[in-house]
């Protein structure tokens, strides 16, 4: 039975006629229009992509934020791209990796206009909030940790002094747990009204301490609950003016390292007379 089967599968096959190559499914009428029509559209993206009318006419560096001169002069150096570039050759990512190499550089885009045939190059430059000592230099850090600059002078920002061991460079994000702590201080002391302007201490215990501009030590511990920290300090300081007094005349100290039980330290009475004589 078997080979009656093969015999007569083989017999048909050998009845079939010759296969020829204008019967191909391929050049039926649908598929060559297919073909001819996708053919002709990667043709005019190749010619649209390599013409030299779609060179590169202008471009533009747009730098939103405060920068030094020098600084600008390097961010337009790095957006730089080379004479007759195509509109569609100019990677975006790598021009903008090349622009995120700089310590002061927070992020770029880059923007093509076809019609015109330009390029608009969007660099957005870091914002210090800190001034971070330590190890007997001084830098310019934003609240994510970066270390944009050496600190220049005539910036009003929020002193950090780290007493940790840790080496500073420039471009690079902090990591010491010690000095992120103080950096979080630093954010959240901006909401609070008797705490703006003052320095904070950091010491190797992670150990917060801030001066208050009135002269009063405030010891808040580690950066565990800082907000509920800071918001007993301010409770304190309001409790103060209601009663139409300084914290200063009372405390030289407050320490709210346990929010729920805090303490102080009391002005002492040589001190007490001595202010209201004046």
């Amino acid at each position: 039975m078997r080979r009656s089967a093969r015999k007569s599968a083989s017999a048909d096959r050998s009845r079939r006629p010759p296969r020829r190559w204008w019967t191909a499914p391929w050049l039926h009428g649908r598929n060559i229009a297919r073909t001819l029509g996708i053919g002709a559209v990667g043709t005019w993206v190749v010619a649209f992509v390599a013409s030299p009318a779609m060179t590169v006419r202008s471009m533009s560096v747009q730098v939103y934020g405060a920068a030094e001169p020098h600084e600008i002069r390097a961010i337009v150096r790095s957006s730089a791209i080379p004479r007759h570039t195509r509109l569609l050759q100019v990677r975006a990512g790598d021009l903008e990796r090349r622009l995120a190499q700089w310590p002061w550089v927070a992020g770029a885009r880059v923007h093509r206009d076809v019609w015109t045939r330009s390029i608009r190059l969007s660099v957005t430059v870091r914002e210090p909030t800190v001034a971070l000592e330590c190890s007997g230099r001084r830098w310019e850090l934003d609240d994510e940790g970066h270390v944009i600059r050496p600190l220049r002078r005539g910036q009003r920002l929020t002193v950090v002094l780290a007493e940790v061991p840790v080496k500073i460079v420039q471009g690079q994000q902090i990591s010491s747990e010690e000095i992120l702590g103080g950096l979080a201080a630093a954010r959240l002391s901006r909401a609070v009204p008797c705490l703006r302007g003052a320095r904070i201490n950091v010491d190797q215990s992670a150990a917060i301490c801030f001066n208050s501009i009135d002269g009063v030590e405030i010891r808040a511990g580690d950066a565990g609950n800082l907000p509920t920290k800071l918001a007993v300090v301010q409770r304190v300081y309001d409790l103060a003016e209601r009663e139409h007094c300084r914290v200063r005349d009372r405390l030289v100290a407050i320490d709210v390292s346990v929010p729920r039980h805090p303490g102080g330290l009391p002005v002492p009475r040589e001190d007490r007379f001595a202010a209201r004589r004046m």
